[in-house]
C-alpha cells in the first residue's frame, strides 16, 4: 500500500472515530421538542400524509427527511473509503444495520421516535454516500475529493441542523452571546403571565398562539440567572403549576412561538 493511501485510510479512520459520538449527541439528545418517548411509527412517509392534512409544516418535513440524509451520507463515503473492498450493497447493509440498531434504541431507552422514515432516509443518505464514492473512487485525487466532500457535507449539515433545529445541538451552542438560536434574550416578541399550554398551542389572555414544530422551552432562574433547556411536557407542567409567572415568547415568520422561556 502506497504510503499516501495509508495516511488517507489513517485521516478517515479518524474523523469516523469523532463522526460516531456527534451522532450519538444529536439522535439522543433530549432537548427542546425531541423529548423523551417510546413510540412507534411503522407507517412508511407517515410524515409526508401528515403534511398533507396539514398537522405538520413543511419545515419539519424538510428538516426530518433532509437531515437524516444528511446525516448518513458521511457514513456512505467513509466506509468504502476505508474498507475499499467493501461493494455498495455491503456499505447499504452496513448502513442499514447501523441506522435499524439505533431506532430500536431509542425505542428501548425512550429517547426518541423508532420511525420507519428515519430508516429510509438514513439508508438513502448511506446509499448517495456509497455511490458518490463509487464514481469517483478511480479519480487520480479520489481520497483528496472524498476527504472535500466529507467535510463539505458535514459542514452543510451543521449549517442546516444549526438554522432549522437549533434543540438538537449542545446547549452552549444555542445559549452563546446573549442570545438563544440567535435571538436575544432581553427582546421577545411578547411578555406576558403565564396561563396555559398544550401540546400545540400557548394560550394568553385574549388568544392564544400555536408553537412551532422546532420551538425551544427555555427555564430562567432569575436568582442565579441560570438558563437551561426542557422538554416541551416538562414546560407545560411548569406553566400548569406556575399561577402568575413572566413567560416570554419569540415568534417565527409564521407567527408561531419558536422559543418559549419560562421565569421560576
Amino acid at each position: 500500500m502506497k504510503k499516501s493511501e495509508t495516511i488517507f485510510k489513517i485521516i478517515f479512520s479518524v474523523m469516523l472515530a469523532l463522526y460516531v459520538p456527534v451522532f450519538l449527541r444529536v439522535t439522543f439528545m433530549e432537548d427542546g421538542i425531541r423529548t423523551a418517548t417510546n413510540q412507534v411509527r411503522m407507517i412508511p412517509f407517515n410524515t409526508v400524509f401528515e403534511y398533507l392534512d396539514g398537522e405538520k409544516t413543511f419545515k419539519f418535513l424538510a428538516v426530518n427527511y433532509i437531515g437524516n440524509i444528511l446525516l448518513f451520507i458521511p457514513i456512505g463515503l467513509i466506509l468504502p473509503a476505508i474498507f475499499k473492498k467493501l461493494t455498495i450493497l455491503k456499505v447499504l447493509l452496513i448502513g442499514l444495520g447501523i441506522t435499524v440498531a439505533v431506532e430500536l434504541s431509542q425505542h428501548l431507552l425512550g429517547k426518541g421516535y423508532a420511525d420507519i422514515d428515519d430508516v429510509i432516509m438514513n439508508v438513502v443518505g448511506v446509499l448517495i454516500g456509497a455511490v458518490i464514492f463509487s464514481l469517483i473512487k478511480k479519480i487520480s485525487i479520489a481520497n483528496i475529493i472524498t476527504l472535500i466532500l466529507i467535510l463539505a457535507f458535514a459542514v452543510g449539515g451543521y449549517i442546516f441542523v444549526s438554522k432549522q433545529k437549533p434543540e438538537l445541538l449542545p446547549e452552549s451552542l444555542v445559549f452563546m452571546g446573549g442570545k438563544i438560536a440567535g435571538r436575544p434574550i432581553d427582546k421577545p416578541d411578547l411578555e406576558v403571565k403565564s396561563y396555559k399550554m398544550s401540546h400545540g398551542e400557548v394560550f394568553i389572555p385574549g388568544g392564544s398562539y400555536y408553537i412551532s414544530d422546532t420551538a425551544l422551552f427555555v427555564v430562567l432562574e432569575v436568582e442565579t440567572d441560570k438558563k437551561s433547556f426542557i422538554g416541551l411536557d416538562e414546560m407545560i407542567e411548569k406553566v400548569a403549576a406556575a399561577g402568575e409567572t413572566n413567560l416570554k415568547l419569540w415568534l417565527d415568520d409564521e407567527g408561531k412561538c419558536s422559543i418559549i422561556m419560562f421565569e421560576e
